[in-house]
Protein backbone atom coordinates (compact mmCIF):
# COMPACT_ATOMS: atom_id res chain seq x y z
CA UNK A 1 0.00 0.00 0.00
CA UNK A 2 1.48 3.32 -1.03
CA UNK A 3 1.58 6.11 1.48
CA UNK A 4 2.06 9.76 0.80
CA UNK A 5 5.52 11.20 1.27
CA UNK A 6 4.23 13.34 4.14
CA UNK A 7 2.90 10.23 5.89
CA UNK A 8 6.09 8.27 5.29
CA UNK A 9 8.52 10.96 6.41
CA UNK A 10 6.25 11.81 9.35
CA UNK A 11 6.30 8.19 10.55
CA UNK A 12 10.06 7.96 10.08
CA UNK A 13 10.60 11.19 12.02
CA UNK A 14 8.37 10.02 14.90
CA UNK A 15 10.16 6.67 15.05
CA UNK A 16 13.52 8.45 15.03
CA UNK A 17 12.48 10.63 17.98
CA UNK A 18 11.71 7.48 20.02
CA UNK A 19 14.86 5.64 18.92
CA UNK A 20 17.06 8.68 19.57
CA UNK A 21 15.55 9.32 23.00
CA UNK A 22 16.31 5.70 23.95
CA UNK A 23 19.92 5.78 22.71
CA UNK A 24 22.25 4.59 25.47
CA UNK A 25 24.85 7.12 26.64
CA UNK A 26 27.61 4.61 25.84
CA UNK A 27 26.49 4.46 22.19
CA UNK A 28 26.42 8.26 21.94
CA UNK A 29 29.91 8.40 23.47
CA UNK A 30 31.12 5.99 20.76
CA UNK A 31 29.54 8.12 18.03
CA UNK A 32 31.35 11.16 19.43
CA UNK A 33 34.66 9.28 19.34
CA UNK A 34 34.14 8.22 15.72
CA UNK A 35 32.91 11.69 14.74
CA UNK A 36 34.63 14.39 16.82
CA UNK A 37 32.41 17.09 15.25
CA UNK A 38 29.58 15.71 17.42
CA UNK A 39 31.34 16.77 20.62
CA UNK A 40 29.35 20.00 20.64
CA UNK A 41 26.10 18.05 21.09
CA UNK A 42 25.04 16.45 24.38
CA UNK A 43 22.40 14.04 23.01
CA UNK A 44 21.50 12.72 19.58
CA UNK A 45 17.97 14.18 19.82
CA UNK A 46 19.57 17.65 19.86
CA UNK A 47 21.53 17.02 16.67
CA UNK A 48 19.02 18.25 14.03
CA UNK A 49 18.57 21.65 15.67
CA UNK A 50 22.27 22.04 16.50
CA UNK A 51 23.38 21.19 12.99
CA UNK A 52 21.33 24.00 11.45
CA UNK A 53 23.65 26.57 13.06
CA UNK A 54 26.89 24.94 11.95
CA UNK A 55 29.22 25.67 9.04
CA UNK A 56 29.25 23.57 5.88
CA UNK A 57 32.51 21.97 7.03
CA UNK A 58 30.98 20.86 10.32
CA UNK A 59 27.85 19.58 8.57
CA UNK A 60 30.02 17.58 6.17
CA UNK A 61 32.06 16.16 9.05
CA UNK A 62 28.92 15.13 10.93
CA UNK A 63 27.17 13.50 7.97
CA UNK A 64 30.40 11.79 6.88
CA UNK A 65 30.95 10.49 10.42
CA UNK A 66 27.39 9.18 10.58
CA UNK A 67 27.79 7.48 7.20
CA UNK A 68 30.96 5.85 8.52
CA UNK A 69 28.90 4.55 11.47
CA UNK A 70 26.23 3.28 9.05
CA UNK A 71 28.89 1.36 7.16
CA UNK A 72 30.04 -0.13 10.46
CA UNK A 73 26.49 -1.39 11.05
CA UNK A 74 24.67 1.33 12.99
CA UNK A 75 21.03 1.39 11.92
CA UNK A 76 20.37 4.38 14.18
CA UNK A 77 23.13 6.36 12.45
CA UNK A 78 21.37 5.66 9.15
CA UNK A 79 18.04 6.75 10.56
CA UNK A 80 19.74 9.88 11.88
CA UNK A 81 21.14 10.77 8.45
CA UNK A 82 17.69 10.16 6.99
CA UNK A 83 16.22 12.49 9.64
CA UNK A 84 18.82 15.18 8.96
CA UNK A 85 18.44 15.07 5.17
CA UNK A 86 14.66 14.66 5.10
CA UNK A 87 14.07 18.18 3.73
CA UNK A 88 16.41 17.56 0.79
CA UNK A 89 14.77 14.23 0.12
CA UNK A 90 11.38 15.93 0.23
CA UNK A 91 12.43 18.28 -2.56
CA UNK A 92 13.74 15.31 -4.55
CA UNK A 93 10.44 13.42 -4.13
CA UNK A 94 8.67 16.40 -5.65
CA UNK A 95 11.06 16.37 -8.58
CA UNK A 96 10.73 12.61 -9.15
CA UNK A 97 6.93 12.33 -8.94
CA UNK A 98 6.61 13.35 -12.58
CA UNK A 99 8.88 10.46 -13.52
CA UNK A 100 7.12 7.78 -11.48
CA UNK A 101 6.38 5.77 -14.62
CA UNK A 102 10.11 5.37 -15.27
CA UNK A 103 10.58 4.11 -11.71
CA UNK A 104 7.90 1.50 -12.21
CA UNK A 105 5.69 2.89 -9.46
CA UNK A 106 2.85 5.26 -8.79
CA UNK A 107 3.56 8.88 -7.85
CA UNK A 108 2.59 8.01 -4.26
CA UNK A 109 5.29 5.33 -4.10
CA UNK A 110 8.18 7.53 -5.24
CA UNK A 111 9.13 8.37 -1.65
CA UNK A 112 9.45 4.71 -0.74
CA UNK A 113 11.74 4.11 -3.71
CA UNK A 114 13.83 7.16 -2.83
CA UNK A 115 14.23 6.11 0.82
CA UNK A 116 15.37 2.64 -0.28
CA UNK A 117 17.86 4.14 -2.74
CA UNK A 118 19.05 6.61 -0.09
CA UNK A 119 19.66 3.76 2.36
CA UNK A 120 21.74 1.95 -0.25
CA UNK A 121 23.63 5.16 -1.05
CA UNK A 122 24.67 5.48 2.61
CA UNK A 123 25.91 1.89 2.76
CA UNK A 124 27.92 2.22 -0.43
CA UNK A 125 29.10 5.83 -0.14
CA UNK A 126 32.82 6.15 -0.96
CA UNK A 127 33.92 7.93 2.23
CA UNK A 128 37.57 8.32 1.27
CA UNK A 129 36.94 9.46 -2.29
CA UNK A 130 34.09 11.92 -1.60
CA UNK A 131 34.54 13.59 1.82
CA UNK A 132 32.94 16.92 0.80
CA UNK A 133 29.34 17.87 0.00
CA UNK A 134 28.29 14.58 1.53
CA UNK A 135 24.61 15.44 2.02
CA UNK A 136 24.17 16.63 -1.55
CA UNK A 137 26.11 13.65 -2.90
CA UNK A 138 23.96 11.17 -0.97
CA UNK A 139 20.73 12.73 -2.19
CA UNK A 140 21.96 12.87 -5.77
CA UNK A 141 23.26 9.29 -5.58
CA UNK A 142 19.81 8.18 -4.38
CA UNK A 143 18.15 10.12 -7.21
CA UNK A 144 20.49 8.55 -9.76
CA UNK A 145 19.81 5.08 -8.37
CA UNK A 146 16.06 5.70 -8.57
CA UNK A 147 16.22 6.89 -12.14
CA UNK A 148 18.87 4.60 -13.57
CA UNK A 149 19.40 1.78 -11.12
CA UNK A 150 23.00 0.95 -10.33
CA UNK A 151 24.18 1.29 -13.94
CA UNK A 152 25.37 4.89 -13.70
CA UNK A 153 26.42 5.24 -10.07
CA UNK A 154 29.96 6.49 -9.36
Amino acid sequence: MASTWADLIGRLDMEWEVLAADMPASAWARWRRVCPALRGVDRVVELPGWLLDQSHDVRDAVVLGLVRLVQEGSQLAGRTVLRLLGPGLSRMVGDLRGRAWSLGCSPGEVGEHLVAAFWEAMWTYPIQARPRRVAANLILDARTACLWGNRSRF
